[in-house]
């Protein structure tokens, strides 16, 4: 007997709701088992949160070596202990082409957080002179702001001001420790601001800055090449893959104790090919630098400081002494503790630092040269990363109204969880061992922390698509049901006809 038609039509219509509703537990289980692709590297410039300064100390900083060409922030203190008169200026030796940060539309070359700490220093003065800088360009030509003067007075000196001790009023050597800022036009009343340097280098700078630290520390850096200096007498050659972020692994206990010298190979630093030299530190270390990259002026300018990087990785509050005898290129991240510019020597660095501490002693020089590269951070590394601070200062800050110095930001509570030290301890290259060097991938990281509680790069994720075993078999069967299901009602009709 044959099948009515409409009981045909019944079962197939039946049939087709089976099959919906498998294709719609199949397309379930797939967006179910979607997971978060790993998003792409991000590039940054680590030193982003330094403001464009010269030199950025969390902390205090001490001006005892001959001259800064640049701009100077200090979270805390300043103290001067030059035998002579200190200069911060635009440029002598140095390259001039670089704009000072900005301060509500004002360049500024000094900014203090705390006071002139005029008990702990020499008696001498700072002169801000922007020498060397082009007067007819404003953007060059910087004032001062110190976060409390109420120890100091302050009067007009040319155009600009004086901090001196009270009760003076006529800026003569020998009252104390003073800052002179004679020749960019500045009001009086302009030189006391107690949140300049938060608003300049806010808390989430100093965050960034020193998660950028651990995660090159921690070997959280995609397109990464690990190379190494490799002696024969005091010469080090140096081997670099272009296209790569170079990552040099430097124990201060191994380096020559006395004049050395890098010499690269046919890729030389550039934006695309920077250097990284992970300095890793005891605490109490000297790190001798070379005497002389070779090759690094062109026309007297340096051509290799704007993309290397030293890396320092040090106990917390330690200090890592670093000397020379000759010009050493590159900018230092050493948000953890005291950089020191030790008395021996005469270190002359060209690039940026940002320190917790920073004290530069010894007859050398610091000339600005600002960080120039992007490095790609794996996306669980990037933690807090903050845009670069707004250079006009407009970000607002929580200062202490009374002016007084500010604390301190200890690195380890502000910014994000450390990386296990036993994973990132630095080995010792071996002389013997060429310098090809041994291309790194995109290495599994701890997670830093967001203390905002907040994951920019997983806001950023893309959807991936990966799909465990057994929620495989479990689609399997589905996509089986369902065919089986076509295939009866298939046969059912055939028998009808």
């Amino acid at each position: 007997m044959s099948l009515a038609p409409h009981s045909t039509r019944h079962r197939a219509r039946r049939a087709a709701a089976v099959l919906a509703a498998a294709t719609v537990a199949v397309v379930a289980v797939v967006g179910a088992t979607a997971g978060p692709v790993a998003a792409a590297p991000v590039a940054v410039n680590p030193l982003a949160g330094a403001g464009g300064f010269t030199t950025v100390s969390f902390g205090n900083t001490t001006l005892a070596n001959h001259e800064l060409e640049g701009s100077v922030a200090v979270g805390g203190n300043l103290v001067v202990k030059s035998p002579s008169p200190y200069n911060i200026i635009h440029k002598s030796a140095g390259d001039p082409n670089y704009d000072l940060p900005t301060l509500d539309t004002v360049p500024v070359r000094l900014v203090v957080g705390g006071a002139l700490d005029r008990a702990a220093s020499t008696n001498q003065m700072v002169r801000v002179s922007s020498g060397g800088a082009n007067e007819t360009t404003p953007a060059r030509m910087g004032q001062i702001r110190i976060g409390n003067t109420s120890g100091d007075s302050v009067a007009g000196r040319g155009a600009g001001v004086c901090v001196q001790a009270k009760p003076f009023t006529d800026c003569n050597e020998g009252n104390g420790a003073m800052i002179e800022q004679s020749v960019v036009k500045q009001s009086t009343g302009s030189v006391q601001d107690a949140t300049a340097f938060n608003r300049l280098v806010p808390a989430t700078a100093i965050a960034d800055l020193t998660a950028r630290n651990r995660a090159i520390t921690a070997g959280e850096l995609a397109n990464t090449f690990e190379t190494a200096l490799v002696f024969s007498g005091n010469n080090a050659a140096l081997n670099l893959k272009a296209g790569f972020t170079n990552v040099v692994k430097i124990d201060p206990s191994v380096i020559p104790t006395g004049d050395w010298y890098v010499q690269f190979g046919s890729v030389l630093p550039s934006a695309t090919t920077p250097v990284v030299f992970q300095v890793t530190a005891k605490g109490g270390d000297t790190l001798r630098l070379p005497t002389r990259f070779d090759g690094f002026q062109t026309g007297g300018v340096d051509i290799y400081a704007r993309y290397l990087l030293w890396n320092v990785d040090q106990p917390a509050d330690s200090t890592l002494n670093v000397t020379s005898s000759g010009i050493v290129p590159g900018s230092w991240l050493a948000p953890h503790g005291t950089l020191r510019a030790d008395i021996t020597g005469k270190t002359l660095l060209e690039g940026q630092i940002v320190a917790k501490t920073l004290e530069l002693f010894n007859t050398g020089e610091i000339h600005h040269f600002g960080f120039d590269a992007s490095l790609s951070f794996e996306p669980s590394s990037t933690g807090t990363a903050t845009s670069s601070p707004d250079p006009s200062g407009s970000a607002t800050g929580t200062p202490d109204p009374s002016g007084s110095a500010t604390s301190t930001p200890d690195p380890s509570e502000t910014a994000m969880s450390a990386a296990d030290p036993s994973a990132t301890a630095m080995s010792t290259p071996d002389s013997s061992v060429s310098a090809t060097g041994t291309p790194t991938g995109t290495a599994a990281a701890d997670v830093l922390d967001d203390p905002s509680g907040s994951d920019p790069a997983a806001d950023d994720a893309l959807a991936v698509t990966g799909i465990d075993a057994p929620r495989s078999a479990g689609i399997a069967a589905l996509v089986i049901l369902a065919g089986a299901t076509l295939l009866a009602v298939r046969r059912r009709r055939t028998r009808t006809r």
